[in-house]
C-alpha cells in the first residue's frame, strides 16, 4: 500500500519530539519545527491533468471539486453550472438548469454526490436543496423555508439527515430529516461578529468525509468535530501552545477592515484560519496561516510525527488541497494562470514537464495529483 511508505518517510524526517503533548487533550504542534522539503521527497510524483478547454467546458470560478465514478464534477460558481470531465481531463458534459420553473434553480452555492443514493444534489443560498439523478433528471426538492436566512454549505450524514451550514445564523448547523420533512434541531453557536466583521469566513466546505463519516471544522477554530444524528462531537483539536488563536483576541468595536488588518498582523504570533482539513487512514492534511503566510501541515496519525512546510525546496508554495483519495494521493485544482506558484517544472518527470510547458494562461484549470510514495 503506497501510502504506508509515505508514513514511514514522515516518521524518519520528522522530529522525534513531535508528538502529542501529555499536558494537552489535543494534537500538539510545535510551530518552530518548520522544514524545507522537496516535493519529490514527500510524494512519489506529481501528475498534471489539464481540463479540456472548449466553448462548452470553459470554467470561470471554481468553488468545489468532487471526484466520483471516474469523473471530476466541478462547480463553476460564476456560471451556476456543474462541469464534468473524465479522469483524463476530457470534457464529458455540463449540468445547467438556470430558471424559475420546476427542476430549475437561480444559483448553486454548494453540491455533492449523495453517497447513500448516488444522486446529484445542488443547494441554493435560500436553503432549497434540488435532487437530480446522476444523469440530470430532476427528482425532488426540499426547502428549509424561512427558518434560516441563508445557507452556504450542506452535506448528508445519513440516508435521512442533511446538515446545513449557515455562517450568519446564531446556530450554524441545522439538522434536517428527509423522511420527516422537518428540521430536527440546530446547534453550534458562534458570536455574530465573527461573520459580520472578521475575515473568518469559510473559503470552502467546512465538511469532509473520512471512512464514510462526516467531519466538520471552521477557519476560526482549532476544533474538528464528527457529526452524527445526535449532533457534533469533538473529534480532536489542534494545539499550538502559546500560539493558539481565539476569536476573543479581536478588539471590541472594530469594523471589518480593522479586524482584517488585526488578523493579518496576528499571524506573526498566532496560527489561525484553517483553509481545509482532510484525512485518510494514516494522515491528516491541513493548512493554516502563521508567520504571515500559509503553512502546510502533514500529520501522521500512526506515530504522531508531522511536517510543517512553508515553502518547498523547488521554490513553490504549499498546495491547495481539494480532496484526498484514500490510497492514491492528494488532489488540487489550480487555475492555469496560477500553477507556476504551486509547482516548479524541476519537480516533474519528463512527461509532465512537457504537459506543464504546453499549458497556456488562458487554458482551463489543471488537476494536480500528488501520488503518495
Amino acid at each position: 500500500m503506497k501510502v504506508k511508505s509515505f508514513v514511514v518517510f514522515l516518521a524518519i524526517v520528522s522530529c522525534s519530539s513531535c508528538r502529542e503533548s501529555p499536558e494537552s487533550d489535543g494534537i500538539f504542534i510545535d510551530l518552530n519545527k518548520t522544514v524545507s522539503q522537496s516535493v519529490n521527497n514527500i510524494f512519489e510524483r506529481v501528475e498534471l491533468i489539464p481540463l479540456e478547454t472548449n466553448d462548452k467546458s470553459t470554467l470561470a470560478e471554481i468553488k468545489k471539486v468532487v471526484f466520483h465514478d471516474g469523473h471530476y464534477y466541478i462547480l463553476d460558481f460564476q456560471k451556476n453550472a456543474i462541469v464534468i470531465f473524465d479522469e483524463k481531463g476530457k470534457f464529458s458534459r455540463k449540468f445547467e438548469r438556470i430558471g424559475k420553473g420546476p427542476g430549475e434553480y437561480l444559483g448553486i452555492d454548494d453540491f455533492e454526490i449523495n453517497p447513500y443514493a448516488g444522486n446529484l444534489e445542488l443547494m441554493q443560498v435560500d436553503g432549497r436543496l434540488m435532487t437530480y439523478s446522476i444523469t440530470g433528471d430532476f427528482l425532488t426538492e426540499l426547502s428549509l423555508g424561512k427558518v434560516i436566512n441563508s445557507t452556504q454549505f450542506f452535506t448528508s450524514i445519513s440516508d435521512d439527515i442533511v446538515v446545513f451550514f449557515s455562517e450568519y445564523s446564531k446556530k450554524r448547523l441545522t439538522y434536517y430529516s428527509r423522511k420527516e420533512n422537518k428540521i430536527l434541531f440546530q446547534e453550534h453557536d458562534v458570536p455574530s461578529f465573527v461573520s459580520r466583521v472578521t475575515p473568518m469566513t469559510p473559503l470552502s466546505s467546512p465538511f469532509y468525509r473520512y471512512n464514510g463519516k462526516v467531519n466538520f471544522f471552521e477557519p476560526q477554530s482549532n476544533n474538528v468535530y464528527k457529526l452524527n444524528h445526535e449532533g457534533a462531537e469533538l473529534k480532536y483539536k489542534w494545539d499550538f501552545g502559546q500560539h493558539n488563536f481565539t476569536i476573543d483576541l479581536f478588539p471590541k468595536g472594530q469594523d471589518s477592515k480593522q479586524n482584517a488588518n488585526f488578523w493579518m498582523e496576528s499571524t506573526k504570533d498566532y496560527a489561525s484560519f484553517f483553509r481545509y482539513n482532510m484525512e485518510n487512514d494514516d494522515l491528516i492534511i491541513t493548512s493554516y496561516a502563521y508567520d504571515k503566510s500559509y503553512n502546510l501541515l502533514i500529520y501522521n496519525k500512526v506515530n504522531s510525527s508531522y511536517q510543517i512546510i512553508k515553502r518547498f525546496e523547488e521554490g513553490a508554495i504549499p498546495i491547495l488541497v481539494d480532496f484526498v483519495e484514500k490510497e492514491s494521493g492528494v488532489y488540487s485544482c489550480l487555475s492555469a494562470h496560477d500553477i507556476r506558484h504551486y509547482i516548479n517544472s524541476s519537480a516533474l518527470d519528463p512527461l509532465n514537464q512537457k504537459i506543464f510547458n504546453n499549458i497556456s494562461e488562458t487554458d482551463n484549470p489543471v488537476i494536480f495529483k500528488y501520488h503518495f510514495k
